[in-house]
């Protein structure tokens, strides 16, 4: 019965319980978004989710992170540099070309979607402070942009890629390789 749950050629538990672990582990840090909804008042859930997107980013990124390196080091016996998170010469250069793609790529919508008619730009805000402005119910629709919401929106898809990248292509696809 211990060949189901340990290779004893590698000295740790299988691929497929050790995704299973991690996944409970990362699932039960990240269910922190839920018990600190109480510390911003009495809302809905929805309207957790749609105003305080950033810090339930934030949330799952720490949870990433932590659950990644727990289990990487005690369920996997490797460290976390081996998903390929090193710094070398080439990561600065890497970095700034995926952040000039994503902003290309970005920029590419933004022009196809005020070509055909689904996009306005009425002017650039610079000095105001950051205040969305829903369209009907949806903050997500802001009629203005200013330099703190984009920085807020740029730090929570940079969080969101972190977070997704460690979980997915970093621990997931690692133990499903090795399995």
């Amino acid at each position: 019965m211990r060949s189901v749950f340990y290779n004893s050629n590698e000295k740790r538990i299988r691929s497929g319980w050790r995704i299973l672990l991690f996944l409970i582990l990362f699932w039960c840090l990240a269910g922190l978004t839920l018990v600190i909804k109480p510390l911003f008042g009495s809302m809905t859930k929805r309207e957790f989710m749609e105003n305080y997107s950033l810090v339930i980013i934030s949330i799952l990124s720490i949870a990433a992170t932590i659950a990644v390196w727990l289990s990487r080091k005690h369920l996997d016996k490797k460290s976390v540099s081996s998903l390929g998170l090193q710094f070398s010469q080439s990561t600065w250069k890497d970095l700034v070309f995926g952040f000039c793609l994503s902003a290309a790529m970005a920029g590419l919508f933004l022009v196809a979607a005020w070509s055909f008619g689904l996009a306005e730009i009425t002017g650039v805000n610079w000095d105001k402070a950051a205040k969305l402005t829903g369209v009907s119910e949806n903050p997500s629709m802001m009629q203005s942009f200013t330099l703190v919401t984009l920085s807020m929106l740029l730090l929570e898809h940079i969080l969101v890629g972190v977070w997704e990248e460690l979980v997915f292509r970093g621990y997931l696809s690692q133990n499903m390789t090795a399995g």
